[in-house]
């Protein structure tokens, strides 16, 4: 009997809503999940239905549509829905269930429950605009366009033709010194006569001088400063004014105690596009960077503008070619201070690198392709850099069933890297991958074995991982499967500490190893364990500034973020759990962690219901 698991479900329904006098958006909607045959990712074509419901349980099914042969690759797929025969109405809520069976089989459907809501997304409505040019002076009233009509600097040198202005079109006194920005008004804006300006006030910092009438518009050091330019984020507080001028800012946050949540990027479209597979890293000006996937098939970079990630964010597209690229994205910063990616090419199955050549990594980053044989490789690639300065990436060989190691020869990863086999026994090994760079200046690497549905690591005998690893068994308990959604980090201790999700018990759990190379018996905690929840998915962990860790993950059952607080550096007894992000929406997929340069946790994620990249920045140490 084969066991069918949905463990994940995205999906955009586009009512019909038109903007007045434009043609309707239409029904359809892309619909993508992810498909485990007895918690292993399904790797084949099945045959699905897709059933559409006006109600969450019993019922009749409004219409249903049948896909045959849809193929699913590494556990995703991805199909377009259209009930053409259902008069979608706003006033309505509606539910999808899916069916599925192997492809080779005639046999009947196994119902995937429970039935999830759909919900829909907005659509902008483009309002209309005026070309230059196009209003003239006899189309608007007098008095009609006022303050309250133009923006502060709306009107400037470029809209303003020489001698446009005259005495009849300025008020007595309409003209003050909040009107006009500084230098705008120059020598070939004024039709001045000898005469018109007699006198220049002493003290006003103009220098009066010349012919008579004329202005002589130098700045009078002496009575004016410098002007102040810039301002402080959302999130930060006005500390000074630097020498040239500038505002020094500060974060607030620690001052505060609150955390920020702020939408990066937001990707709606008919496609059904999104941001996941979320890294971050922080930069050498201290500043977050996060890599990311979205289904148009792009890897992106979001590069924040402050320590908080409020206001907006440097986007950049990095590989966007007709390749499918940017799944499993990790990032780290190399040593010369650039940014570094890893990720799937998943049209190609094969692992690779970009490398930024700036901070921001704006412009053409570096492309090269580590891994390519005729397997599928790259899957759950993790990155770090190693103590030598170049980088080195863990990943799964999906067709051998195996853990790999890449050693980068410089650091933008180009040439011919050191490609080695960690881990390949009988049983399938090498899902959900984490890498770190151990107390000793060794890699060490996280990973499960679906096969024995155990927690393991794996520790390096040199800085190119070649030669025979040392492989532990860090968590398997008899019964339950254990080890998904690993993370690792090393502690304050110098001792490894690895977050994980125990699927069979629904918690999140951590274990401390007790030396360098985690071989042993760790000491294992339950760290969260809510009744009826299913909680420790997409786990992530850092070391705070106060030396302890702190894990990021998801709470899928009330599809909120969610951070646990260590107390001590083996995270034994009681963590402090906060939920980070708990709105109407489906919050906390895909999260990564970073600890910022002022020693608050950062956190990057995906909003499922607004299709977006999130940034959540603590205020605490602990996030509450």
């Amino acid at each position: 009997m084969m066991i069918f698991r949905h463990t994940l479900w995205f999906f955009v329904l586009n009512l019909l809503m038109a903007a007045a006098g434009a043609a309707p958006v239409g029904s359809g909607f892309s619909y993508q999940g992810e498909l485990k045959v007895a918690g292993v990712p399904a790797n084949a074509a099945f045959d699905f239905e897709f059933a559409l419901f006006n109600v969450t349980t019993g019922g009749a099914p409004l219409d249903t549509l049948t896909r045959d042969n849809l193929l699913v690759n590494a556990g995703l797929f991805t199909t377009e829905l259209d009930y053409t025969d259902v008069p979608f109405s706003a006033a309505e809520q509606y539910w999808l269930e899916v069916r599925v069976r192997d492809g080779a089989s005639a046999g009947g459907y196994q119902q995937l429950l429970p039935r999830h809501k759909l919900t829909p997304t907005p659509y902008a409505v483009n309002a209309r605009t005026v070309q230059a040019g196009g209003v003239n002076q006899n189309a608007i009233a007098v008095g009609a366009v006022g303050n309250a009509q133009l923006q502060t600097s709306a009107v400037g040198t470029a809209q303003l033709g020489n001698l446009a202005v005259t005495e009849t079109k300025i008020a007595d006194a309409a003209i003050t010194e909040a009107k006009i920005a500084d230098a705008t008004i120059t020598a070939a804006k004024l039709a001045f006569a000898p005469g018109d300006v007699t006198a220049v006030t002493a003290g006003s910092g103009l220098i009066g001088g010349g012919d008579a009438g004329d202005l002589d518009l130098a700045v009078d050091t002496s009575a004016i400063q410098a002007r102040v330019t810039g301002s402080c984020q959302i999130g930060a507080y006005f500390r000074g004014i630097a020498a040239d001028g500038t505002v020094v800012c500060e974060s607030v946050l620690a001052y505060l105690g609150i955390t920020l949540r702020t939408v990066i990027d937001t990707l709606p479209s008919p496609q059904g596009e999104f941001a996941n597979f979320t890294a971050i890293a922080i930069g050498n000006d201290g500043l977050p960077v996060i890599s990311y996937f979205d289904s148009s098939g792009a890897l992106k970079v979001a590069k924040c503008g402050n320590t908080a990630c409020t206001g907006l964010a440097t986007i950049t597209t990095v590989a966007n070619p007709a390749n499918i690229e940017g799944f499993y994205t990790s990032i780290a910063i190399g040593s010369d201070g650039l940014p570094v990616i890893s990720y799937l090419d998943n049209n190609l199955g094969a692992l690779k690198v970009a490398k930024c050549v700036n901070v921001d990594c704006i412009g053409a980053a570096t492309i090269a392709t580590i891994d390519d044989p005729g397997n599928s490789v790259g899957y759950y690639n993790a990155i770090a850099i190693g103590s030598d300065g170049l980088p080195v990436i863990a990943y799964q060989d999906l067709t051998a069933r195996t853990l790999k190691v890449a050693k980068c020869l410089n650091a933008a990863c180009t040439g011919a890297a050191t490609i080695t086999t960690v881990d390949d026994p009988a049983n399938f090994v090498g899902f959900y991958t984490d890498i770190v760079i151990g107390s000793d200046g060794l890699p060490m690497i996280s990973y499960l074995d679906s096969t024995a549905s155990a927690l393991k690591v794996a520790k390096c005998v040199n800085a190119a991982c070649t030669g025979v690893a040392t492989i532990t068994t860090v968590d398997d308990p008899p019964v339950n499967v254990v080890g998904f959604y690993t993370a690792i980090a090393i502690g304050s201790d110098g001792l490894p500490v690895i977050s994980y999700q125990d699927l069979s018990a629904s918690t999140l759990k951590v274990a401390k190893c007790l030396n360098a190379a985690c071989t042993g018996a760790a000491t294992i905690t339950t760290v969260d364990d809510p009744p009826g929840n299913l909680v420790g998915s997409f786990t992530t962990i850092a070391v705070s500034s106060d030396g302890l860790p702190v894990i990021g993950y998801l709470d899928f059952s009330a599809n909120a973020l969610k951070v646990a607080k260590c107390r001590n550096a083996a995270c034994v007894g009681v963590a402090t759990i906060t939920t980070v992000d708990d709105p109407a929406n489906g919050v906390g997929y895909y999260n990564a962690i970073a600890i910022g340069s002022d020693g608050l946790p950062v956190i990057s994620y995906f909003d499922t219901t607004n299709i977006s990249l999130k940034v959540a920045k603590c205020g605490t140490p602990s996030c509450q």
